[in-house]
């Protein structure tokens, strides 16, 4: 069973599983050597933790998070990462913060550059585990893969325009520029400033939506 958890949400994250893609257990039982019975057991509760759609005898779908449940993760998040940067500021010194995320930083670039956007992505969301793996605070990390903030990425991207993804990574620059010198409040103000673009995206009716 968690074996089968672990390679859907590893999948969803890797860009090998897209929101509304339909999961076929033979193909799961082969992928992972088991049988039926696992299976639809780790399906099952990935459905009861709102990652999977399970329709019974119609099947497993990854489930396609709407604009509203966007929004309010959205939300969820900058609260959480501000909290946590709070916390990971007062605890490390500024070389300690750009040895753990100037490497990430790199990475996105990098990704950003040969237009890979499940590894920008998983590189935009190494970067806000790291800020709370600074913190020091275990429950944060608990909360945070609760949340399944891979599953939130790979929906999000599905609401974006190509073109909106340099403005995202630029305002990501931007903070980590604040949060390197230990500037919590330009960092935090970035933060929310970024949710507020973020939903008023998600309020758009256009589908995929525009950067304002």
């Amino acid at each position: 069973m968690d074996r089968v958890m672990a390679y859907v949400r590893d999948g969803i994250a890797q860009g090998r599983l897209s929101p509304g893609q339909k999961l076929i257990e033979n193909d799961l039982c082969t992928a992972l050597g088991l049988k039926r019975g696992p299976v639809r057991e780790g399906l099952r509760m990935l459905a009861g933790q709102g990652v999977l759609d399970l329709i019974p005898n119609r099947g497993a779908w990854v489930r396609k998070l709407d604009r509203k449940d966007l929004a309010d993760m959205v939300q969820t998040l900058v609260s959480l990462h501000t909290g946590a940067l709070f916390q990971a500021l007062r605890r490390s010194s500024e070389a300690q913060l750009k040895a753990v995320l100037d490497p990430i930083v790199a990475e996105m670039r990098l990704a950003m550059a040969a237009r890979s956007y499940p590894a920008l992505l998983r590189e935009i969301g190494r970067y806000y585990a790291a800020i709370i793996d600074l913190s020091g605070n275990r429950y944060m990390t608990y909360l945070l893969e609760a949340l399944h903030v891979y599953h939130y990425h790979r929906s999000m991207a599905l609401e974006m325009r190509i073109e909106n993804w340099p403005v995202y990574v630029g305002t990501l620059e931007k903070a980590h520029e604040a949060i390197v010198r230990k500037d919590f409040i330009a960092a935090a103000t970035v933060f929310e400033e970024h949710a507020q673009r973020l939903q008023a995206v998600l309020a758009q009716d256009t589908t995929p939506a525009v950067f304002r």
